[in-house]
């Protein structure tokens, strides 16, 4: 009826052996003219092609961590990042993030040291302002974890090192990245749509630093 909604659930059977992939989809609405009696179909809503879903093969599977460097920019964005490491987690990719793991009395360089210990990746969320922090190197927060990061970047060879991995998002910046990290490439999650191709990057990413450490 007329003003009524109804909510549709829709099921994808993907055969086995299907490589990782991304796929798009596209909802259109058309009437049934033959059943109402119409002159012809008529188009009543089309979605156009957003953000589906992933296949996701043996390839990406196993359980890996990874450790969330960001600014504290305001709800909005911390939000974001908590969203991020929850999408991460359909990957079976475990977050460190320092709100839920660090707490009172924790030696904050002892929580990080730790953190790039135990990780397979570290992603820094380069805001404008996370850039900004990261190149003055003031001291606290942002600036006093570039030290260390930059340090331990410094040490590991040049395959060590893709495992920082830059994340772009707010940022109006000419260099969007922080300038120890040089010309490495970012993978830009400032669209709308980030949890689809730029999110299959990411794991994929992620992934190979998990393959290259087990090597």
């Amino acid at each position: 009826p007329v003003g009524e909604t109804k909510d549709v659930a829709c099921a994808w059977a993907v055969p086995r052996g299907t490589a990782d992939g991304h796929f798009e989809v596209r909802f259109e609405v058309w009437n049934p003219h033959l059943l109402y009696k119409g002159p012809e179909p008529r188009l009543f809503s089309d979605s156009g092609w957003i953000g589906g879903f992933f296949v996701v093969g043996e390839a990406l599977r196993g359980r890996d961590k990874v450790f969330i460097s960001y600014s504290w920019d305001g709800a909005d964005h911390e939000g974001w990042v908590r969203e991020l490491a929850e999408e991460l987690g359909k990957y079976d990719i475990e977050c460190i993030l320092d709100k839920d793991q660090a707490f009172g009395g924790d030696e904050i360089s002892h929580f990080i040291e730790q953190g790039l210990k135990r990780s397979t990746a570290v992603l820094l969320i380069c805001s404008e302002n996370y850039t900004k922090k990261a190149n003055s190197r003031k001291s606290g927060g942002v600036g006093f974890e570039t030290v260390l990061y930059s340090h331990e970047y410094m040490a590991c060879t040049p395959r060590q090192r893709a495992r920082f991995i830059p994340v772009v998002r707010n940022n109006g910046l000419r260099g969007k990245i922080p300038r120890y990290l040089g010309s490495v490439k970012y993978i830009d999650m400032s669209a709308g749509e980030w949890r689809s191709a730029p999110m299959l990057k990411l794991v994929q990413a992620i992934k190979r630093q998990s393959r290259t450490r087990k090597t």
